[in-house]
């Protein structure tokens, strides 16, 4: 049990921890890659999860507005027939599940179904914020 990420299962077969973290008052799946031999509390994954999660709301604005800002450039999002603007698209997303790899990276889905449907967006990046954003068809 992790004081920060609270209760991780291990699912030897997978290679990753698996467990439910409160994001703003909601409930996000996340998933930890963990190595042959990686120590949980010392690993790089379960350390840029306890920073994400412990500062929540510092890093929602930042991947809400990465996102956002990239809009336009998304090759999917400019055959949807709406504009939305990059205000609506803030104020919409949620996240529903946060990964972390072994390589400290983040990839964090984000769901926007009012404006999107059945896609979602997905904003990875390190400790040190959010680097690129993609469409999840």
């Amino acid at each position: 049990r992790d004081p920060v990420l609270g209760e991780l299962v291990f699912q030897r077969s997978l290679g990753y921890y698996r467990g439910s973290c409160v994001w703003l008052k909601a409930n996000v799946g996340i998933t930890i890659e963990a190595g042959p031999r990686m120590v949980p509390e010392k690993s790089a994954p379960c350390r840029i999860a306890r920073t994400l999660f412990s500062d929540a709301a510092a890093w929602d604005a930042r991947m809400r507005a990465f996102a956002a800002a990239k809009w336009d450039s998304m090759r999917a999002i400019r055959d949807l027939a709406f504009r939305p603007k990059p205000d609506d698209l803030e104020r919409h997303f949620e996240l529903d599940h946060a990964r972390f790899t072994e390589r400290g990276r983040f990839h964090l889905e984000l769901s926007c179904e009012a404006l999107l449907g059945d896609h979602g967006i997905e904003v990875s990046g390190n400790e040190s914020g959010p680097t690129s954003c993609r469409v999840m068809i």
